[in-house]
């Protein structure tokens, strides 16, 4: 699981060793992430657009991250990415900590179809993409 308030964090620390690395590398004194893509874009300096295609990774990481929070209505309040491989078990997770299961008879308890649960609880849902990666996270 990932929660979207770390990727919020890993976008700013991204956008951070960008500006630094550039400031670093060029000697100038560019002060945010917006400052650093509109110097980018408005230049024809090769040695500019050679380090932009070398930081082209963090560059997509960052595009990523912000098509999520595009994505996500409560992105940067903190929403939960759930691998799909995992959501049966989240949902027995979720289940248990939102109802008391100890009056319920074990031949009760252990029959019960997670996989119909975890059905009828995804139409709340929505799959997401993030490096690859199939997730389903909350939808409103």
């Amino acid at each position: 699981m990932i929660d979207t308030r770390d990727l919020v964090e890993k976008r700013e620390e991204l956008q951070t060793n960008l500006v630094d690395s550039f400031n670093e590398y060029f000697d100038t004194e560019i002060e945010d992430f917006d400052e650093l893509t509109k110097h980018i874009s408005n230049s024809e300096d090769e040695d500019v657009q050679e380090w932009r295609d070398d930081n082209s990774d963090d560059f997509e990481h960052i595009k990523e991250i912000d098509e999520l929070d595009d994505e996500i209505s409560e992105f940067s309040f903190g929403e939960i990415l759930i691998l799909e491989d995992d959501f049966i078990e989240y949902c027995e997770d979720m289940v248990a900590d939102c109802y008391y299961f100890t009056d319920v008879p074990s031949f009760i308890k252990y029959n019960i179809n997670w996989e119909g649960v975890a059905s009828d609880l995804s139409v709340d849902y929505t799959n997401v993409t993030y490096q690859g990666v199939s997730y389903l996270v909350r939808a409103y």
